[in-house]
């Protein structure tokens, strides 16, 4: 069972992400990360690990409010009573949760002496009556032991000596890795050119935001763009490609994609071409 369990937006990953690191150096356990074990929904691994947990912390952001998932999760810790609800954005706070006492971390950068964190941690420390102490345990010290020093630093000759062969073979036996064009949270944020045999002959053009959660070779992403469609994104990348298929939550369908990064991954340039015909053209740039 969890301490802590850490609602937050997908597109405040990185923050939550810092937020729970932070949390659990103070001495909590969270969870935080929504991966879904084999043979279990998504519905049902929420739902344990919401009732589990001693406190949830909701992060309000200019995502956040506008979420279901996130406001259900704030409702049922209401009903709990074990809710600590923390803005990250300047943002309107959805009218039932406006009369609580809400901790301010705006601009907050991961300092633990930041006066909203120890608001933050007091809060949870009251409804967890407790469950683990912000005082760090501090280390007994060695006895100080009296040693000849020629055997000393004959011990520590030895030791560095076995370090050196045994790095040196490592070496030998793993392949040369090569580090990744992009790795962890990325966005990438430009326009999308696209026409469809819905909206007619004339091709359109919207500003189309990408938030990419990678993984290794998997990259999970989700977009949003200025004409109003939404929708997530299962991916593998190699090198200079990114492969797989786009889903918009607002159209429905499924659509091959295809990405290439510029040699430093800057710039992304995609190309989709869905069943129904529509087709479009992304030009992307790091943000």
């Amino acid at each position: 069972m969890a301490d802590i369990f850490l609602s937050y937006a997908r597109e405040d990953k990185v923050r939550a992400s810092q937020l729970a690191a932070t949390l659990e150096a103070e001495g909590w356990t969270v969870w935080w990360d929504r991966q879904i074990p084999a043979g279990k929904t998504f519905d049902e691994v929420i739902e344990h690990y919401l009732e589990m947990a001693k406190c949830v912390v909701v992060l309000w952001s200019n995502a956040s409010v506008f979420s279901e998932w996130v406001k259900n999760e704030a409702s049922i810790a209401v009903e709990r009573g074990v809710l600590v609800p923390v803005v990250i954005d300047r943002v309107k706070l959805p009218l039932e949760f406006r009369r609580r006492q809400t901790v301010e971390l705006l601009g907050w950068k991961g300092d633990p002496t930041h006066e909203g964190f120890e608001a933050l941690c007091d809060g949870i420390s009251a409804i967890t009556k407790g469950t683990t102490p912000r005082t760090k345990l501090v280390k007994p010290q060695l006895q100080s032991l009296t040693l000849n020093r020629r055997w000393l630093v004959g011990l520590a000759s030895i030791v560095l000596v076995a370090v050196c062969i045994a790095a040196y073979l490592l070496l030998l036996r793993r392949p040369l890795q090569v580090a990744p064009l992009i790795s962890g949270d990325v966005i990438y944020s430009g326009t999308a050119n696209w026409r469809s045999p819905r909206a007619g002959p004339r091709a359109h053009t919207t500003k189309f935001d990408l938030y990419l959660y990678i993984d290794g070779v998997d990259v999970e992403a989700r977009y949003t763009d200025s004409s109003g469609d939404t929708g997530t994104l299962q991916l593998k990348i190699k090198g200079n490609s990114i492969v797989g298929d786009i889903v918009s939550e607002t159209e429905g369908g499924r659509c091959p994609w295809r990405g290439t990064l510029s040699k430093d991954g800057s710039k992304l340039d995609a190309t989709y071409h869905c069943p129904d015909g529509e087709r479009g053209e992304l030009r992307l740039v790091r943000q």
